[in-house]
C-alpha cells in the first residue's frame, strides 16, 4: 500500500513513532487501538508487530494502512 502527499506516493513504513502517533490519535479522540483492534477483528499484538514494522508482508502493508486511515479518519470525542 502507498501514502499519497501530492502528486507523490510513498510506502508506509512501520516504526516507533508510527505506532505513538496511531496510539495518540486514537487517544485524543476518545478510544485506544486495542478498541479499534476489537471492533475490526484484529488482534492488538498484530497490529503493533504492523505498525512497528516488525512484519512487512501484504497483510501487514494492508492492516497498517487501515488503521492509520482509521486513525486519522475518526472523529474528535470531546467529554462535557
Amino acid at each position: 500500500m502507498a501514502y499519497k502527499i501530492g502528486n507523490r506516493q510513498y510506502e508506509l513504513m512501520g516504526n516507533r513513532q508510527l505506532l505513538n502517533e496511531v496510539m495518540g490519535l486514537f487517544k485524543m479522540k476518545g478510544t485506544t487501538l486495542n478498541q479499534w483492534c476489537n471492533a475490526n477483528g484484529i488482534a492488538m499484538p498484530n497490529a503493533r508487530i504492523y505498525l512497528l514494522g516488525k512484519s512487512n508482508g501484504p497483510k501487514a502493508r494492508e492492516w497498517r494502512q487501515r488503521i492509520v486511515e482509521a486513525a486519522e479518519k475518526m472523529e474528535v470525542c470531546y467529554e462535557e
